[in-house]
């Protein structure tokens, strides 16, 4: 916008410090080491009190209005901070961060003053692998793609009549029968089946997987 062409700049160095402490402070760290490795910034994680241009803080004593996934952003000519009550808010700016930060190969990023908090607790998505079962790498990029719109909540639909998704040791045959179906409806006609057999499960190693995959990223799983 033409005012954001005329504010301040603040230049970004190719080696980046970023100050965190405690484990949610580092967890984000680790977020925005990656990230900006693709930008081509070599970052890394120094303590809180030392010198840096990226520094992170999560404490009950920053709380943002009334929501604990509350968050203030700073971009200036000191650095770059990001303040909230607990991690999920550190990670939602970082992801605020992220989206206004430059393209590759632009050397400043423009300064900012950010403060932000989510209207409603429960921001879901939904995947149905019941009826189209996806493997773990597609269910965790879908983690990915959530969390960095602000999601927080992931309703997995894990069995109905099409296929029993979930390894459950105690009663084996619902994987070894109840996750395979005969066939598949085609289209819209109930009666048009192309008769090939169809199955899938998770084991409970990769339930445990994806759960502690969406926990990195402030994602609580609802199994249905």
């Amino acid at each position: 916008s033409p005012a954001e062409a005329n504010s301040p700049l603040a230049p970004l160095p190719r080696t980046i410090a970023i100050a965190a402490s405690s484990p949610d402070e580092r967890n984000v760290a680790e977020f925005a080491i990656e990230f900006l490795r693709g930008r081509g910034i070599a970052a890394s994680i120094v303590p809180a009190a030392a010198r840096a241009e990226l520094r992170l803080s999560a404490s009950a004593a920053n709380r943002v209005q009334t929501s604990r996934e509350g968050y203030v952003l700073h971009v200036n000519g000191d650095g770059m901070s990001i303040s909230a009550s607990d991690g999920a808010g550190l990670f939602y700016g970082l992801q605020t961060l992220e989206q206004i930060f430059p393209v590759a190969g632009t050397n400043a990023i423009h300064y900012a003053d950010i403060t932000d908090a989510p209207a409603f607790a429960w921001r879901g998505i939904h995947l149905d692998v019941s009826r189209h079962f996806y493997g773990v790498p597609v269910v965790e990029r879908y983690i990915d793609l959530a969390a960095h719109y602000k999601l927080n909540t992931f309703h997995w639909h894990l069995t109905d009549d099409q296929g029993w998704r979930i390894e459950i040791k105690r009663y084996p045959r619902l994987t070894q029968i109840g996750s395979c179906r005969a066939g598949t409806q085609v289209d819209k006609d109930p009666t048009d089946i192309d008769h090939v057999r169809y199955c899938g499960f998770y084991t409970q190693a990769q339930i445990r997987q994806v759960v502690d995959y969406a926990k990195r990223r402030y994602v609580t799983i609802v199994p249905e």
